[in-house]
């Protein structure tokens, strides 16, 4: 699948999940449909992805329809380029991601988030993780970063998280 042939159909999808969510429904069962499960399957999204993104923007107003659209490109692009379009072998347990107060470098968040971020990008997050979550979004903020090219940055870092507590401290002092 391509990517003009993917977007219009997230579009509609996370716009189905949004106009549930506001009228009542509040689970995942009731706010995605298995035709949509499907589709977000096909390019590498999770449904507990779509609905926790539309959560926070029902809920707090943000990330938004264009932030979840940018977030699901870059895991789009890794999904085909690095993974082949095929899901991962594996969801990562909570135990393996690092606690909210742990640093890298003096910086708090820091080894969560880039780990959160290796998760989305493989599409191992456990369902009890968002990346992009109020903290994440919130780091972000602080850092003058977006969740995207965040993203884009732990990919091409790889297993260097001194390459990513670089790329944050560059961006910050800029």
């Amino acid at each position: 699948m391509d990517e003009s042939s993917w977007v219009e159909e997230f579009r509609a999808a996370y716009l189905r999940t949004k106009r549930a969510y506001e009228e009542g429904a509040g689970t995942l069962p009731e706010c995605i449909s298995e035709s949509d499960h499907r589709f977000l399957g096909e390019i590498g999204c999770s449904p507990q992805e779509l609905f926790d993104l539309v959560e926070d923007d029902v809920t707090v107003g943000e990330p938004g329809l264009e932030r979840a659209l940018s977030i699901t490109k870059v895991r789009w692009e890794y999904f085909q380029q690095v993974e082949g379009g095929k899901a991962p072998e594996r969801i990562r347990r909570m135990s393996e991601f690092p606690p909210p107060g742990e640093t890298l470098g003096d910086i708090p968040w820091l080894p969560r988030i880039i780990a959160k971020a290796q998760g989305k990008l493989k599409g191992e997050l456990p369902s009890e993780l968002m990346y992009s979550c109020g903290g994440d979004r919130h780091f972000l903020r602080e850092h003058g970063l977006e969740a995207d090219a965040f993203l884009r940055a732990v990919w091409k870092a790889g297993d260097q998280d001194n390459v990513i507590l670089d790329y944050v401290r560059r961006r910050g002092a800029a």
